[in-house]
């Protein structure tokens, strides 16, 4: 059965509220013998399609975040529309592992990209059925030619689980960063600016959303995340809490900062080619929160010179969330 990608499906089915932001044009989910399945786990099939024009999409290589957020829209949507997760449930990051087979398949060409997701989901359950998690897997083609593998795991809340949640989170880390914060304030301390476009390896201001990385020893780069709750990606939709996608690009521009302060590299040269990440805690919107990444030595995979970069998002000295990128320069 071909998939399509006549129309986006609908934005509820993805959890965003504007129509350019939903990518998944088409979901279809198959048996080993064939037949149509419905309300189980198993092998699904997802269309999406990326536009040349995004906000985010700025160079010659699709946008990584772009990448992971058809990801994470595949498996939501196939949560919803044959796994029967009800709407109104929240969907929140835990964790993902995603390697890039083939850099050359994310060129940017002459129309918008038309992405395949071959995707395999299991759902963790209550006794009583209720859905609490779902683990997924798989591989992702764009316009014929695998591009990425990979895997990852999204918890499943009903507003009760997440408000309680929230608080628990949130007074934790209001505990914990208190005398920090106060402390700041008391020598009338100035949120820092987000750093310059081209030093995080960006071309639109409006998508850094880190300070200055600046170097600690030789190969260790500091910064802080900023925020803007007005972008119309990383927040389509009104949050209490900093997304992962969020997290992701702060790790990503401060990665690209870090290896090219340590070994000279331009920013814009480089692409992200492999990344594993897991979500800890809540990050709150006005907490300040630091970016931390250290970098390894140089190495060459194929054709391809590498730097591994591990990446650190803390909340008053405690880690929120790791996030572990291998960035290159592909021919």
């Amino acid at each position: 059965m071909s998939l399509s990608y006549a129309a986006t499906v609908a934005r509820e089915h993805v959890h965003r509220r504007a129509v350019a932001e939903v990518f998944v044009t088409d979901t279809s989910g198959t048996s080993e013998s064939g037949t149509s399945e419905s309300g189980t786990d198993g092998t699904y099939r997802v269309a999406a399609q990326l536009p040349r024009g995004h906000l985010m999409q700025e160079g010659p290589v699709l946008d990584f975040s772009l990448l992971v957020e058809t990801v994470r829209q595949a498996a939501v949507s196939v949560s919803h529309r044959h796994l029967g997760i009800p709407l109104g449930l929240a969907f929140l990051f835990r964790d993902l592992d995603v390697d890039v087979d083939d850099p050359g398949a994310l060129r940017v060409g002459d129309r918008p990209a038309h992405l395949e997701v071959g995707t395999t989901l299991e759902a963790q359950r209550t006794i009583g059925g209720r859905v609490t998690g779902i683990r997924f897997s798989g591989r992702v083609s764009v316009d014929g030619r695998l591009a990425l593998t990979g895997q990852g795991s999204l918890m499943v809340m009903t507003p009760a689980e997440w408000k309680s949640l929230r608080e628990l989170g949130r007074r934790d880390t209001v505990s914990a960063i208190g005398p920090l914060l106060q402390s700041a304030q008391s020598r009338s301390a100035q949120p820092p600016s987000p750093a310059r476009a081209r030093t995080v390896g960006r071309r639109d201001p409006r998508n850094v959303v880190v300070s200055r990385p600046v170097l600690v020893g030789e190969r260790r780069a500091q910064s802080w995340l900023h925020v803007d709750t007005r972008h119309p990606y990383l927040f389509d939709h009104p949050l209490d809490h900093a997304p992962g996608n969020l997290l992701l690009e702060a790790a990503r521009q401060s990665a690209a900062a870090a290896v090219s302060l340590s070994h000279g590299l331009q920013p814009s040269d480089l692409v992200v080619l492999a990344c594993t990440g897991s979500f800890d805690a809540f990050v709150e919107l006005d907490l300040p929160t630091q970016v931390v990444t250290e970098v390894a030595e140089l190495t060459t995979r194929g054709a391809v010179v590498a730097c591994s970069t591990r990446t650190s998002i803390l909340h008053a000295g405690r880690v929120a969330a790791q996030i572990d990128l291998t960035m290159g320069v592909t021919p």
